[in-house]
């Protein structure tokens, strides 16, 4: 850093190299994390560990395990840490799962595969 003025510039300061304590979030296990129903999932976001930062928000995608491969965007700004839960799923469908937490120190994704209801 340096400061200038009409008489001209300062020398620069010495380089900081500045970090936080903070990290990522952390994804549970899925034990932890995931409950299974007969046409829905629910997931509890309240055990994902926030790393030293809050978690501000959880993204989540789902997709059908079929000839169709494409993610489906449940929710791309969920701000509650509480259940979540994805409704009116086919009975016997297996399904992939894909969670974002995000936080100021950046985000965790947890993909969880061939879900069978």
């Amino acid at each position: 850093m340096n400061a200038f003025n009409k008489i001209g510039r300062s020398a620069s300061s010495d380089i900081k190299i500045i970090k936080t304590k903070g990290m990522k979030p952390i994804a549970p296990t899925k034990q932890n994390f995931i409950l299974l129903n007969v046409t829905s999932i629910s997931l509890d976001l309240s055990s994902w560990l926030d790393g030293g930062c809050s978690i501000t928000y959880f993204s989540i995608e789902y997709r059908f395990l079929g000839p169709t491969t494409e993610w489906i965007m449940v929710s791309n700004k969920i701000e509650s840490n509480a259940w979540y839960t994805i409704g009116d799923l086919d009975s016997g469908a297996s399904y992939n799962l894909r969670v974002t937490a995000h936080n100021n120190a950046g985000s965790t994704n947890e993909s969880c595969h061939a879900l069978r209801l």
